[in-house]
Order: structure tokens, then sequence, then C-alpha cells
């Protein structure tokens, strides 16, 4: 079992900025620290560096997990958009 315990590097929408201008929550210096502490960055020099793993099978598996990510969104672009009178469905509280 792995814990990875992580911090969220970007803001909470896409394009916000949370260490510049005055509603800044964070500095970059904070999320640059954080960066330096990636638990997946960490593992893959883990298990490398313990010869668990080669550097070429971490390679395909990113650009296995690449084309996976790429193909998701693709579908999700091309979908129709959902019928708004479902806005509500499955929605519990």
């Amino acid at each position: 079992m792995l814990e990875c315990k992580t911090y969220r590097w970007e803001g909470h929408v896409a394009g916000e900025q949370a260490f510049i201008g005055s509603n800044a929550y964070r500095t970059e210096a904070e999320i640059n620290d954080w960066k330096t502490r990636c638990p997946i960055l960490r593992f893959e020099k883990t298990f490398v560096e313990g010869k668990k793993i080669g550097r070429a099978e971490i390679d395909q598996i990113i650009k296995e997990t690449a084309a996976e990510l790429e193909e998701a969104i693709s579908f999700a672009r091309s979908s129709p958009l959902p019928n708004p009178s479902e806005v509500t469905d499955d929605v519990f509280v």
C-alpha cells in the first residue's frame, strides 16, 4: 500500500494563479518546494535507483497514460452536452 501525500500545485480553477496579485494565498516558493516533494517523482526515482524498474519502462507507462488521457479528452469533447433537465439526477443532498 502506498500513501502519497501531495499538494495541489495549480489553483482551484484553470488559469488561476494562486501566488500572484492581491488575492495571493500562497507563495511561489511554497509551491516550488512542494514540487520537489512530488510523491510520483519520488516513487519513480526510488524505484529506478533501486533497480526495481527501468527508465524505459517508466517512459512507456508515461506514454501509455498520456495516450489514454488524450483518448478520454477527445471522447469528452466529442460527446454531446447533457440535457439540462438532468442537472439534479443522482443528486441526493
